[in-house]
């Protein structure tokens, strides 16, 4: 590991002034995959949960294939109606990322109806950050502009993207993501690239000059590479094994 953080010091990166060594909180990947959904990852002390949700007759399911076979459960029994109680033994904001799967207007209506029912604690655009327990951030491919401007939508912040960063505002968008395939191709052999460092330190200082944190998807499940994005300022790192994150963490 010694060489790495080496690297990770010693970059004269030129107008990137943020700490390497900053903050960062632990994202669920596709957190209904375990065993325990959601009692894990809390219990773990993750701070941030994804869950990939679909419209299938008219009900907001959870998993990733819109057209796999068997009952799937919902995205309120999974999530929701437990939050509402596990979020009175916890301090802090927990992020609720859900990806949207097979975008429609219906969705977002059902996903709209079903978060009023929960507005006791569900943050709303109107609410100051850490004024309720649970902030429901929206990813997946969808017109992220139109749900912006629609103020219906007042429990729905946005996962923003890179190309789209100069129109964003933090109070709607406090996190930006991105493919890290896209800029680099580290997986954790040995030390990171000094190029590929610099792409990321790049678009990091670009997300945080904006107040916006950072994500990127699909990166490596292991210790250097968490610990390379942690020393790159990555503020929000996508976990598969949450037993090993969390033992590197502590």
């Amino acid at each position: 590991m010694r060489p790495l953080f080496l690297l990770l010091y010693l970059l004269p990166v030129a107008g990137h002034t943020q700490s390497l060594t900053g903050s960062f909180i632990g994202h669920a990947h596709n957190d209904y995959e375990h065993t325990q959904p959601l009692y894990q990852a809390l219990g773990y002390g993750f701070e941030s949960i994804e869950v990939d949700v679909f419209n299938k007759g008219g009900q907001l399911v959870v998993g990733h294939n819109p057209y796999a076979v068997g009952r799937k459960p919902s995205l309120e029994e999974l999530y929701f109606a437990p939050l509402r109680q596990l979020v009175k033994k916890r301090e802090g904001t927990l992020w609720l990322l859900v990806d949207l799967k097979k975008y429609n207007e219906e969705l977002m209506e059902l996903l709209h109806v079903l978060c009023e029912q929960y507005e006791d604690i569900l943050m709303t655009r109107n609410d100051s950050v850490g004024t309720k327990p649970v902030q429901v951030i929206l990813s997946g491919n969808y017109p992220r502009a139109e749900v912006m401007a629609n103020e219906k939508f007042r429990f729905f912040f946005i996962d923003g993207r890179f190309p789209e960063l100069a129109s964003y505002n933090a109070k709607l968008v406090p996190m930006v993501s991105a493919n890290f395939t896209q800029y680099c191709w580290y997986r954790g052999n040995g030390p990171i690239t000094r190029n590929e460092a610099e792409e990321i330190l790049g678009l990091v200082a670009q997300a945080h000059a904006k107040g916006m944190k950072v994500r990127f998807w699909r990166t490596e499940d292991n210790e250097n590479v968490w610990e390379t994005l942690k020393r790159l300022g990555v503020d929000v790192i996508g976990v598969d094994d949450l037993v090993g994150f969390t033992a590197y963490r502590n």
